[in-house]
């Protein structure tokens, strides 16, 4: 049962950190972003796994990137990296 808590937190944390790399190489589609922007404002709620920090993270590269349009181009590594500053598993006394 812990091995499978373990494995469903870690999962989590890392389907959050694609999310944060996804929102700043390219923004939803006008469609989609009321949704994505309704997911996101509920789950800043949700403190377990430190999903609300996560969440309102996203909320603000989704503000940002729905302003500047996609970039035209895939992120380079060192950008991957720095879309996930500061989030860290299991760590509590960093911020994003």
């Amino acid at each position: 049962m812990l091995n499978y808590l373990l494995s469903y937190r870690e999962s989590t944390f890392r389907g959050w950190q694609l999310l944060c790399v996804l929102l700043v190489t390219f923004p939803p589609s006008k469609n989609f972003e009321p949704y994505l922007r309704a997911f996101l404002s509920q789950r800043t709620g949700v403190t377990e796994g430190r999903v609300d920090v996560l969440a309102k993270h996203c909320l603000k590269r989704l503000a940002a990137i729905s302003k500047k349009g996609p970039r035209g181009k895939p992120p380079t590594l060192a950008e991957i990296e720095t879309a996930s500053v500061g989030i860290r598993p299991h760590t509590r006394t960093r911020r994003i």
